[in-house]
């Protein structure tokens, strides 16, 4: 006769619901980490399709989407076109800085040319007018452009002053808008209409330079 043992059989069924435990509390823990697919409320599920506002949820998301897109373009269009005044605006002031500082070369030019002992009227033109054409701004090497430039001298004769008086040579650019376009860039774009109240080099602008020297005798 075999004897059954107590305690092998209480070892076996304490294993068994140790096991169960475990597999319970696995199962546990992979439903609270998975995410949720439904919600419930008063026992019934209710999907995303079903919830407030769910499907115009979904149908606002592209529209959504597409406005963003326009915004951005705008957005985009608005600071082109400051980014391109600016640019614009640096080439053209520094072009404007050249032709001042060419018509202060042309002027100091005319004036020494007209205080030597035996210079005349005559002298002075032709000195102006190299300084102008070597800078490009008009054709003629002995004549000054008067379609663009005006060429004052103080007095009208330089051989009627005496020693030491003072002569004057005041050489201008009449319009900044006789220049060509090309190097009038920001004045171009901004045009003569409403934006060209806000432009600092308008049209009509007048750029001068003067130089003042005393006779030679």
């Amino acid at each position: 006769m075999i004897s059954e043992n107590p305690s092998a059989n209480t070892t076996d069924a304490t294993s068994e619901q140790l096991h169960a435990m475990l597999n319970g509390a696995s199962q546990q823990l992979r439903r609270d980490d998975a995410p949720p697919q439904s919600t419930a409320t008063e026992g019934r599920v209710l999907h995303a399709d079903f919830l407030p506002f769910g499907r115009l949820a979904r149908r606002w998301t592209p529209l959504r989407h597409s406005m963003a897109r326009g915004t951005s373009l705008i957005e985009m269009t608005v600071v082109l076109v400051v980014l391109l005044i600016i640019s614009f605006g640096m080439a053209e002031f520094s072009y404007a800085f050249f032709v001042k500082n060419t018509l202060e070369a042309a002027a100091r030019e005319g004036a020494r040319a007209g205080i030597v002992s035996s210079a005349v009227t005559t002298d002075v033109e032709p000195a102006v007018a190299a300084q102008l054409r070597a800078a490009g701004l008009q054709t003629s090497a002995t004549v000054v452009d008067t379609a663009k430039f005006t060429l004052t001298l103080s007095p009208t004769n330089p051989a009627t002053m005496a020693v030491g008086a003072t002569f004057q040579v005041t050489v201008a650019l009449r319009r900044w808008d006789g220049l060509p376009a090309g190097v009038r860039p920001m004045s171009t774009m901004l045009g003569s209409g409403a934006l060209g109240y806000v432009n600092p080099l308008p049209g009509s602008k007048s750029i001068s330079a003067s130089a003042t020297m005393r006779k030679e005798g």
